[in-house]
């Protein structure tokens, strides 16, 4: 009996580690096939980036060559005006500029063509001080006011060293003048 009880043990044992053993098969089995899909999967993705960067690859290679071709015009395009500049360069005189006129030198030829005393009219101009300067209320009168530097007024009326004044900007405003006003011709530039 003891032997009876031995063997169904035993057996029953070994069922166990066979029954195991299967378990143990199946899922090495398992694992294989998981492994094959992933592989297989794997390669699928490889495969589809691939096409896509080669792709991309292809469309940034033809763009390359379009701004290639771009850059070629642009630099033939430079190269024809450079050409045509150096010509004009070549061709072309140096410009001679006008002497400059000092504008009070200006005033003074006016006071070469007036006699002494002789009221002369022109057409009006607009005049700026070039120093501090009194204002008088006739040719030789009385002082009424003064004036600072770069106050800019207006004239049409001068005698051989007076201008008269026959209007003043405040802000930027022109204003007519009302009572009458006289500046040493010395003391302005027209502008």
């Amino acid at each position: 009996m003891r032997y009876l009880i031995v063997l169904f043990f035993g057996l029953v044992l070994n069922a166990n580690s066979i029954d195991r053993a299967e378990y143990i098969v199946d899922d090495i089995d398992n694992l294989k096939k998981d492994y094959r899909q992933c592989i297989d999967l794997l390669n699928i993705a490889n495969l589809q980036n691939g096409c896509s960067e080669s792709r991309t690859l292809k469309k940034l290679k033809q763009e390359n060559k379009k701004h290639k071709l771009l850059l070629k015009k642009k630099k033939q395009e430079l190269a024809l005006l450079q050409k045509k500049y150096n010509q004009l360069v070549k061709n072309s005189k140096k410009p001679t500029l006008p002497t400059l006129v000092d504008k009070s030198s200006c005033v003074n030829i006016l006071n070469k063509n007036i006699k002494e005393g002789e009221i002369y009219e022109f057409k009006s101009s607009a005049f700026r001080l070039i120093a501090e300067a009194n204002l008088f209320d006739k040719p030789n009168g009385n002082i009424i006011d003064t004036w600072e530097n770069k106050t800019s007024f207006t004239s049409g009326i001068r005698t051989k060293k007076w201008i008269k004044i026959t209007g003043y900007f405040v802000d930027k405003v022109w204003q007519k003048a009302i009572v009458e006003m006289w500046i040493k011709s010395d003391k302005a530039i027209k502008r």
